[in-house]
């Protein structure tokens, strides 16, 4: 009788044999890489941009860099996923915020991830009392390795960089099953048993560190005990004293990372005050939202996945109506998992441990509904019992007609190139934020969020203005996540309409935004941004007192208030504001000019030259800068008609041209917002033409001299 790895070599005229029986890495690249070779472009979405290229404690190119990222992954008490973001701060240290290296990095990560999971499911199933061992366990390993990598559920794990932690949690979390069944087995390799174990807890270390949903590896590390090594006998394992201490370790070990991680606030993991839904309805809610998954999964169309699906939320057990049988339905296959775990164990282990490695996120944490990515880890090992039953199948045809025998590979690697093709033709959907959030819109239709960033889209250009509020409109009757999107688009719009010097109907959206979000620190900011460009700046004043009262050293605001207070004849007022900003955030440009600026109309010229000339050739401010210290070098004392050691301040520049650009910074709303700039009056026009002291006049040219 052939055995099942022979039958595939022997169809494929043992071609692809060594390619199969050693299970190569380079295999699971080749596969992997195809699959995703269209995303290596993929722009930044979503969280990406907070995350990682907005993330100032991921810049590790200066002197100290790294350790400082270090520190920085220590928020608050809380260890905020310090290997994931070590990994991003890598990521950015070679190729800056270029998405290229990132995408290259969660591909390779990916594909080492299904090799270890090849590897896995080999050791498992040698622990089978019935196995057939060798080859045939190979080949089923091979395949549901190669199911479960080129599947397009893990599209979302794979090209949105920022889910890079799912997938690393995932990698160490297989790396840590690895060493527990070679521990188990007895130690090989040259590295003792000990080794094994010692590697174990470092990977489950590692793995809660890139993300914490990884603290239930103790838990299927317990599973693959009772399923694989005995026998689904459970009762003898928690009662024995020398079994029952390191399990009892590892579920505290992983209770105390569970609490480090969210720094002690376990209240706060159940705070629904930001979101649409209870507690209750999210309990509801899930197990409707785990069947999308497992379709997602036994049928998957490209044309099946989103980055957001519509899933109304669950009011009760009849509302929707869906809701009772869901509950059932998980109910009946997770006591299916159990009863089949001594007959079927890998059926019964692919069952329990998906519906395990969904208890962090599917369960009470007041996360969002559903996103694909929560299957990386729980699906890893949802896919052998088909992939055993699919060989299985082949063996027993071309046993009882050898003529199946061509059938019996061509069968797996149609379905492996299938998933692959399809995981292809999902990725198409990444190319840009527009085909990425049409897709979504298409496919979750009251998706308030996919509304919005299209109307952000849209916004980018001018004629595009009209359409984007209208969208922003109808986003705002639409889904959100949370509370803050509503805020969040009035924000947007609330900018499209102070950009086109609708001062008044800004600041009314962004007053709209307050209301519906009270703890919206930027819309509070930019209120008063509006009512003082509106000429309101008392009430400016009053809205940025508040702001501080939450933030009192918000740089921004304090800067801002500086700048009303000065242009509202408080000069004085306005120096302590703007040096407050300036110490709390010394790297702030806007605010070390309005210092610099303070001092020069003051008549401090020395103070004024200290804060303005490292700032001359600055990409936004240089211009007002210089400016202000022609202000500062005709003030007292003696010798202040020097330029500096850069020389001339503008030179070659005609007077009408330093007046044009002088209006120029004063229609920029980034520049006119955030600094001081010098009224071109007469005296400093007069500071240009001066030949006794500030240069001298030649053709209608001027220079500074030095």
């Amino acid at each position: 009788m052939e055995r099942g790895t022979d039958i595939l070599l022997t169809a494929s005229g043992r071609l692809w044999g060594p390619l199969f029986r050693g299970g190569s890495l380079p295999l699971f690249f080749l596969f992997v890489f195809l699959a995703y070779a269209n995303t290596f472009q993929s722009p930044w979405i979503l969280d990406d941009f907070h995350n990682i290229v907005f993330n100032p404690t991921l810049r590790i190119e200066k002197e100290g860099g790294l350790r400082q990222a270090l520190v920085s992954f220590f928020e608050g008490g809380r260890l905020d996923r310090p290997i994931a973001r070590l990994s991003f701060a890598l990521n950015r240290a070679a190729g800056a915020d270029n998405p290229l290296g990132y995408h290259l990095v969660n591909t390779l990560i990916h594909a080492i991830a299904a090799y270890l999971l090849y590897r896995v499911i080999a050791l498992l199933l040698r622990t089978r009392a019935a196995g057939d061992g060798g080859d045939v366990d190979e080949a089923a390993a091979l395949f549901a390795a190669l199911l479960w990598a080129l599947h397009p559920i893990q599209t979302q794990a794979v090209t949105y960089v920022v889910q890079r932690m799912t997938a690393l949690a995932g990698l160490f979390s297989l790396v840590g099953v690895y060493c527990f069944l070679r521990a188990r087995g007895g130690g090989a390799d040259g590295i003792s048993r000990t080794g094994w174990w010692g590697g174990c807890l470092l990977s489950f270390l590692l793995a809660i560190a890139s993300k914490e949903n990884a603290v239930l590896f103790p838990a299927g590390l317990l599973l693959i005990e009772v399923l694989f090594f005995r026998g689904g006998e459970w009762k003898a394992l928690l009662w024995r004293r020398n079994a029952l201490l390191p399990w009892s370790g590892g579920l505290l070990i992983s209770a105390g990372a569970f609490y480090f991680l969210t720094a002690g606030d376990l209240q706060a993991l159940l705070n629904y005050e930001e979101r649409y839904f209870t507690l209750t309805e999210r309990l509801l809610t899930q197990p409707r939202v785990l069947w999308l998954y497992l379709g997602l999964i036994a049928w998957p169309m490209p044309w099946r996945f989103s980055l957001e699906h519509d899933v109304p939320i669950s009011t009760s057990f009849f509302e929707p109506w869906t809701t009772a049988p869901a509950l059932v339905g998980i109910f009946l296959l997770v006591t299916l998992g159990w009863k089949a775990r001594k007959r079927f164990p890998f059926l019964s282990f692919g069952i329990l441990f998906y519906f395990l490695n969904h208890l962090v996120e599917s369960t009470a944490l007041p996360l969002e509904m559903a996103f694909e990515h929560r299957n990386y880890i729980p699906s890893m090992f949802l896919l052998v019992a088909p992939a055993l039953g699919i060989l299985g199948a082949g063996r027993v045809l071309t046993q009882r007609n050898p003529s199946f025998r061509r059938w019996v590979f061509a069968v797996p690697l149609m379905l492996v190139v299938a998933l692959g093709g399809a995981t292809y033709v999902r990725n198409l959907a990444w190319a840009s934020p527009a085909a990425l959030w049409s897709d979504t819109l298409q496919k979750a239709p009251r998706s308030g969020r996919a509304m919005a960033y299209l109307a952000l889209i849209c916004s980018e250009s001018p004629s595009g203005v009209p359409l984007a509020l209208r969208l922003y409109e109808k986003a705002l009757a639409a889904e959100h996540p949370n509370r803050r999107l509503a805020a969040e688009i009035l924000n947007n719009m609330a900018a499209l309409r102070y950009a086109a010097g609708e001062y008044a109907a800004a600041a009314a959206t962004w007053e709209q935004a307050l209301e519906r979000y009270p703890g919206y620190p930027e819309a509070r900011y930019r209120l008063a941004l509006a009512l003082f460009r509106d000429g309101q700046s008392r009430k400016a004043l009053e809205r940025l007192d508040t702001l501080l009262e939450r933030d009192a050293q918000n740089p921004y605001a304090l800067n801002l208030r500086g700048k009303i207070r000065f242009e509202t004849g408080d000069p004085a007022g306005a120096l302590e504001d703007c040096a407050r900003a300036l110490a709390a955030s010394p790297d702030y440009a806007a605010a070390r000019l309005n210092v610099g600026a303070l001092h020069a109309s003051s008549g401090d010229g020395e103070k004024a030259k200290f804060f303005l000339s490292p700032l001359r050739d600055h990409p936004d401010f240089g211009f007002a800068a210089r400016l202000w210290l022609l202000v500062a070098i005709k003030q007292p004392p003696a010798g202040a008609g020097e330029a500096g050691p850069g020389g001339s301040l503008f030179p070659g520049m005609r007077l009408e041209e330093a007046a044009s650009r002088l209006a120029e910074l004063q229609r920029e709303p980034r520049i006119a917002d955030a600094v001081i700039l010098p009224v071109f009056d007469e005296p400093l026009r007069r500071m240009f033409a001066s030949p006794q002291r500030m240069g001298e006049e030649r053709g209608g040219r001027w220079t500074l001299a030095r």
